[in-house]
């Protein structure tokens, strides 16, 4: 997989939402049953889940887990 943003921060959340909506897509395949989803509705996800301001909260999300997970590692949590 290759991800790439307009900033440096958006290619690793895209990474991550597509890892994140593979697999469930993945285990419904297997399962014999995905639907596509109407172009409509994919692109207005995609002008979503790109906007500044979604981005912003999703990459100060991800670097609220990431330093909760180094603190229990390290026991400072």
């Amino acid at each position: 997989m290759l991800a790439a943003g307009h900033w440096p921060r958006e290619a690793p959340l895209l990474a991550g939402f597509m890892d994140r909506m593979a697999r469930p897509q993945l285990i419904r395949a297997a399962a014999g049953g995905v639907e596509a989803v109407a172009s409509e509705e994919a692109i207005r996800a995609r002008d979503f889940l790109r906007g500044d301001r979604i981005l912003k909260i999703s990459f100060d999300a991800w670097v609220r887990r990431v330093e909760r997970r180094r603190a229990n590692l390290t026991g400072r949590g």
